[in-house]
């Protein structure tokens, strides 16, 4: 049987006190017993097991317990001395750490009372903060400001829709001028400037200025064309530029009645009433205090825990040498029997558990209870009528 090394959480909180004396005899009694077995055999039943036994006597006047790290070396020392067997001259020492392990069960289940007595409380102080009612505030200064806002924003809108209405007439007529600069903006077809006499007189030179004539009437229009849409097109452009503007002034007007309508409704709600602000004061505030107990006494469940599972397992093997010694039972087999039993999960180490509280059962509560007339809040058919009609 090997002894089982436990790693142990530090605790934040309520670290069990100890004299330096008893850790003194502990760390003895665990150099005493981990002698070669040559030195052992020779010296087991005489100095060695005096001194050890001698040593953790408690003096008068003392106090405080085993630690974590002491158990360790207890469990390691009874491993080392079961296969040397057991003998009646074990029994007082048995006895002493008896005592010391049932005085360190106490310390673990008040520490783990204390713990769930710590959560309890800053539970109760979680719950504590009430909503109490107050009086409703005056909503019509808030309405009116709202009010007038909305009539501005109102009106921005309207001279933005007016604004981007005559804008798309100007990009219609655009749309039309340049069709007809696009019609004109190609090559003429194939064969148009072919030669067709159709009277005998008509020269070369009658031809070339037929063609010249026709050319400088085919580029006016074209030039015409194109300065038309350029014209038109730049009307509409500089149009939507302006629209653009009064519609960026329409938008801010409209962000800051948003935000005059949810004033409102705060107002409407109650919650810039100085109750509903002591009241969000006093939840959140016990609420990240209750979380961070919450994490302490985690922390602290899982250390404790560690602990008493420790005691169990030396507690075992205390029980077992005693067995082989009175009962004269196989001291192997009982040791066997510690090494298999599954401490963690054991009764006693499952009543140390901490009883731990969820958040539903106390959400925060709305400021609705602190307005005069509840039926006049945000989101009811009689606060649409009075306030955004």
């Amino acid at each position: 049987f090997r002894s089982r090394a436990i790693s142990l959480p530090v605790s934040l909180a309520r670290r069990w006190s100890m004299k330096n004396y008893r850790m003194k005899a502990l760390a003895a009694f665990a150099a005493a017993q981990l002698l070669p077995a040559a030195a052992m055999k020779t010296a087991y039943k005489n100095a060695h097991l005096k001194a050890s036994t001698n040593a953790l006597k408690v003096q008068p006047g003392g106090g405080g317990s085993m630690d974590f790290a002491s158990l360790q070396g207890i469990e390691a020392s009874l491993v080392a001395m079961a296969s040397e067997g057991a003998s009646p001259d074990l029994l007082p020492f048995i006895e002493q750490i008896s005592l010391l392990t049932a005085q360190m069960k106490d310390e673990v289940e008040t520490t783990a009372r204390a713990s769930q007595a710590s959560l309890n409380a800053s539970w109760l102080d979680f719950k504590s903060c009430a909503l109490s009612a107050g009086i409703a505030e005056d909503l019509s200064g808030y309405n009116q400001t709202h009010w007038n806002c909305r009539t501005s924003e109102s009106m921005l809108a309207k001279q933005h829709e007016d604004c981007l209405n005559i804008c798309d007439a100007k990009n219609a007529s655009a749309d039309s001028t340049c069709q007809v600069f696009s019609n004109l903006d190609h090559y003429p077809p194939e064969g148009d400037c072919k030669w067709q006499s159709t009277h005998e007189s008509e020269t070369v030179l009658d031809y070339m200025e037929i063609l010249k004539e026709d050319f400088n009437m085919k580029l006016q229009h074209w030039n015409n064309a194109y300065s038309e849409c350029q014209r038109d097109r730049s009307l509409a452009d500089e149009c939507y530029a302006q629209c653009s503007d009064e519609g960026t002034a329409y938008k801010d007007r409209a962000a800051q009645c948003d935000q005059y309508q949810s004033n409102l409704e705060s107002a409407g709600c109650g919650e810039t009433t100085d109750a509903c602000k002591e009241y969000d004061s006093c939840y959140e505030t016990n609420k990240a205090s209750w979380n961070a107990t919450n994490h302490t006494t985690s922390e602290e469940e899982v250390s404790f825990k560690a602990e008493y599972v420790a005691i169990l397992r030396v507690e075992c093997l205390l029980t077992g040498f005693t067995k082989s010694i009175v009962n004269t039972s196989d001291l192997s087999t009982e040791i066997e029997t510690c090494r298999n039993t599954d401490f963690k999960n054991s009764a006693e180490v499952d009543a140390l558990s901490i009883h731990y509280y969820d958040l539903d059962e106390n959400p925060k509560q709305t400021c609705y209870d602190t307005t005069a007339n509840a039926s006049l809040v945000p989101g009811t058919d009689e606060w649409i009528s009075t306030f955004y009609q």
